[in-house]
């Protein structure tokens, strides 16, 4: 089991002395076989690529022998964490996190912990947003800061919703990545489809490192996710077709402009 865990400002202690008094309950029980310690540091240095990081919250990860969990115990494990969450309203508590990139700089908008909404600004007259739902990212890294949500819901109601087309499908989706593509060196796509899904593969020769982007439709949502060494992208849900096609091609389109 794992879920992210947000913690508000001046509300951080209290958050994880309960959390901590719920590991240590179920260590306790000895079925607990493996799990993240509840740490918070204000400012940690990754030992890896020595990027400073503020923590806004923590993964709290749980494992459990396949056999030593049953419905009920589930249920009352899942019981005992929302009973946390409730506590401190997180799922009432919102962020928002401002990033520079290549292409504009990115506003993600977050409540609970979800991803809610994007607001991508080239220059003022150039703004574009997204909805759809992701899981929350609880830390900020040394470029990344945090931005004012009233300020935040200014810039998405200012900017426009899509790519300049309201009613995109699968199949503009696999028409366009052609396009894209159609004459780039340093980057290739490959595309194959299905009834319900598309999968465009991104290969850079440059940097021996390819993923899969897939967007499928499962019923009443559609997915996207990535898998491989150019990227991994943890699944998003987009309950509109046209919205999903629109946010999987900006996906794409960043590919397709490498020096």
């Amino acid at each position: 089991m794992a879920v992210g865990i947000p913690f508000p400002t001046g509300k951080d202690d209290l958050v994880i002395e309960d959390l901590e008094q719920l590991l240590e309950d179920l260590q306790k029980e000895g079925s607990l076989t493996s799990f993240n310690p509840i740490q918070f540091v204000e400012n940690e240095e990754e030992d890896n690529n020595k990027i400073q990081t503020t923590w806004i919250g923590r993964y709290f990860r749980l494992e459990y022998p396949l056999k030593a969990m049953t419905s009920s115990r589930l249920i009352s494990l899942q019981e005992s964490i929302l009973d946390v969450i409730n506590k401190y309203h997180l799922q009432d508590y919102s962020w928002c996190i401002m990033k520079g990139q290549n292409n504009g700089t990115l506003f993600s908008y977050y409540q609970g912990n979800l991803l809610q909404s994007t607001v991508l600004v080239k220059d003022s007259f150039d703004r574009t947003c997204s909805d759809y739902k992701q899981s929350a990212q609880l830390h900020i890294a040394e470029f990344e800061s945090m931005f004012d949500v009233g300020k935040y819901h200014d810039l998405y109601l200012s900017a426009s919703r899509n790519l300049g087309k309201e009613d995109l499908n699968k199949a503009d989706v696999i028409k366009l990545t052609k396009q894209m593509f159609k004459g780039t060196r340093k980057s290739a796509a490959r595309i194959s489809d299905s009834d319900s899904s598309i999968a465009v593969t991104i290969t850079i020769p440059k940097q021996m490192a390819a993923s899969t982007y897939s967007l499928t439709y499962t019923g009443d949502l559609w997915w996207i996710h990535a898998q491989g060494r150019l990227e991994n992208i943890d699944p998003i849900s987009v309950d509109d077709e046209s919205a999903a096609c629109d946010l999987f091609l900006r996906i794409l389109l960043r590919y397709t402009a490498i020096e």
